[in-house]
């Protein structure tokens, strides 16, 4: 999504510190009044910054608005701070005056915010004029039809290039645009990755992984066998422990890196055919052997560590590769002993790219269902100059991640990759909250092979199948109420 565009100015680290891999601060990005060329989409350059000098001004009178989100993050910085949190603070500016409006942040907890918009609604009241619900809530807002099509907003444009392609395909559903996504919500610092500690690496003389990127063969496989090998005691007591040094630790193990891993693998538990129809995709051979790949790795190899302490042990050096969110950086390197190497989350064997899901807590833009049309009209102008004016706060945060949590210049270039490889997973909205009968089709019948002794998965996918199919066509049909 982004023509021709002004990109920040990336300055090579001076120094690696070992505490939080820090180097000199780059340029940031900021909006000029050249219009917008070029066939670059900003999906393809997720630091572009669009610009265009032909957009229309909309004087709203001083009209307020409120924005209902969970996450302070929107808005709430002190100048001066950061130029992230500098530039978040120009964006809210720069809508105000441009739409001459005053913008009202309200914040609710994600799990009371469908009880909050539903008791407005049913009450005749109107809590918000937009909410930016977690991903995991949004199907309760959706099927609960507390949510507009976004199509029926007549001053919204999907199509310009400061929106993601992206997430509004995946908001699109059934033909209805139900949420969307700019880079004031994106947030591919949830994608699952890898981290490696780059002292064990040279000790034990394995490839880094850099040159496994290199050479195509960074696989899940390929990081099993290095766990593996890497996993030995160390203080002499019989038995594994914090002490000795581990090929993984894992953050939610079954969860996320099992889950991350079924996704490299290219086996996710709902999918979007050619045609854009769902699929329940748990009696396919690709789901099935995979979700058996990831039972037998974390039943079988002793090489993960998935205990209480976790950070710890990754923390003071006891295991050569970290599992997490790509976010969980900003706490890690406070306290890391070695230096570390971040990429992305190995392929699947038989596939030909990285792919990573990013964890579900992360906020889409919805506009309240039953707002009059005036409300409509004026909420699209919000969102399309929130949208705009977000560009550059993007380029700044990412920004910062490369001058504070890195320590190489490969893991820069790979910072700037990690969007390429992120996507959408269907599964954890269809399959997610207000589903019940559908997740217990597809992520409990997961859960219970990782987890139960005995647990048969095919005996459990053969008895849930129908139910889940079922399921998942009452869900298409309350979508096309």
């Amino acid at each position: 999504m982004s023509k021709k565009v002004i990109c920040f100015v990336l300055i090579i680290a001076m120094v690696c510190l070992c505490l939080a891999g820090c180097g000199t601060a780059g340029t940031n990005s900021t909006i000029s009044d050249g219009s917008a060329t070029g066939d670059t989409s900003s999906t393809e350059d997720p630091f572009a910054v669009v610009s265009v000098n032909d957009r229309p001004t909309h004087d709203l009178g001083g009209k307020e608005f409120t924005i209902v989100t969970w996450d302070a993050h929107m808005f709430s910085y002190v100048e001066g701070e950061s130029d992230y949190g500098d530039e978040v603070l120009k964006r809210i500016a720069n809508v105000e005056t441009e739409l001459n409006c005053k913008l009202n942040f309200k914040i609710l907890d994600p799990t009371t915010q469908v009880s909050a918009l539903a008791a407005a609604q049913l009450s005749g009241d109107k809590l918000c004029d937009l909410i930016l619900p977690i991903l995991h809530q949004a199907p309760a807002f959706i099927t609960g039809g507390l949510v507009t099509d976004l199509n029926r907003v007549p001053t919204l444009d999907l199509t310009k290039l400061y929106w993601n392609d992206k997430g509004t395909e995946f908001g699109n559903l059934e033909g209805n645009q139900y949420f969307a996504i700019c880079r004031m919500v994106q947030s591919e610092e949830q994608a699952w990755t890898i981290s490696f500690n780059k002292r064990l690496i040279s000790e034990m003389g394995m490839e880094s992984p850099y040159d496994l990127m290199k050479s195509n063969e960074w696989t899940v496989s390929k990081m099993r066998e290095m766990a593996k090998t890497a996993t030995k005691e160390m203080d002499g007591i019989s038995g594994m422990s914090a002490n000795d040094q581990w090929g993984i630790a894992a953050v939610d193990a079954s969860g996320q890196l099992g889950l991350a891993t079924l996704t490299a693998m290219g086996a996710q538990f709902i999918q979007k055919d050619s045609k854009g129809t769902f699929q329940y995709m748990m009696g396919t051979k690709n789901v099935q052997d995979a979700i058996s790949y990831v039972h037998d790795w974390l039943a079988n190899d002793n090489s993960i560590y998935r205990k209480d302490d976790v950070s710890d042990v990754w923390e003071k050096g006891h295991a050569l590769f970290y599992s997490n969110t790509f976010k969980s950086v900003t706490s890690y390197s406070k306290n890391m002993v070695d230096d570390y190497g971040l990429v992305p989350f190995p392929r699947g064997d038989n596939q030909t790219e990285y792919a990573m899901d990013m964890d579900w807590n992360r906020s889409v833009m919805c506009v309240p269902s039953g707002l009059s049309s005036e409300d409509l009209d004026d909420t699209g102008y919000l969102m399309d100059s929130l949208a705009y004016y977000s560009q550059p706060e993007y380029v700044a945060k990412w920004n910062e991640y490369k001058e504070r949590y890195t320590c190489d210049d490969e893991s820069k270039a790979v910072i700037d990759s990690l969007f390429k490889y992120t996507g959408f997973n269907y599964s954890q909205l269809v399959a997610s909250n207000g589903n019940d009968a559908l997740k217990n089709a597809t992520y409990q019948i997961y859960y219970d092979t990782m987890n139960k002794q005995g647990y048969n998965l095919t005996d459990g996918i053969a008895a849930n199948i129908d139910a889940g199919k079922t399921a998942l066509i009452t869900w298409i049909q309350s979508l096309q109420k």
